[in-house]
């Protein structure tokens, strides 16, 4: 792209970006001579031959697996692969918990019921620290040289500034 020639330390997330913001808010939208119309009022024009998309909740549940364990009497705990869980206190008294997690992240526990597999609870991974401690999350102040820093970066294009912020009032979230 010929307006990014010009700018200084570019990088690959900022090219993607680019291009990205190029795509939705000039090619797309730029009437097309080989079709007659634009892309994108071509694409709109054509028949749905979308499907709906399963919930996120369901797909997560589906790359789970099933683990049961017997939770500790005397604090309402599990482990599972060496990490400690808290159940909340209405199911303190269960003999048996039905947990569903997926192996490659371990800060989502699901409870779920034995008989229906529905999810009852997400449980949370106990940091004994902080559970024992009594120690509260500080503020922190905010950052007075974050103002400075972006008055000193070079300045983009007018037009590469404009297909930025169209593309930012979109809201739609990056297309790689």
């Amino acid at each position: 792209m010929e307006l990014l020639r010009g700018l200084p330390d570019l990088t690959l997330a900022f090219v993607n970006q680019a291009a990205q913001a190029w795509v939705e808010q000039d090619y797309h939208r730029r009437v097309h001579r080989e079709i007659g119309t634009s892309p994108l009022q071509r694409m709109l024009s054509g028949p749905d031959v979308s499907r709906p998309t399963p919930e996120s909740d369901f797909l997560r549940g589906a790359f789970t697996r099933r683990i049961t364990r017997t939770p500790r009497r005397s604090d309402a705990t599990v482990v599972v692969d060496g990490i400690r869980y808290e159940l909340p206190v209405r199911f303190a008294h269960m003999r048996r918990v039905i947990l569903r997690a997926a192996g490659w992240d371990k800060s989502r526990m699901t409870l779920v019921d034995t008989d229906t597999e529905a999810p009852l609870a997400r449980l949370l991974p106990l940091d004994k620290t902080k559970n024992a401690c009594g120690m509260r999350k500080l503020i922190a102040p905010e950052n007075p040289c974050a103002a400075a820093q972006c008055a000193s970066e070079p300045a983009m294009p007018a037009l590469l500034r404009k297909w930025f912020a169209d593309y930012a009032a979109t809201d739609l979230p990056p297309a790689y």
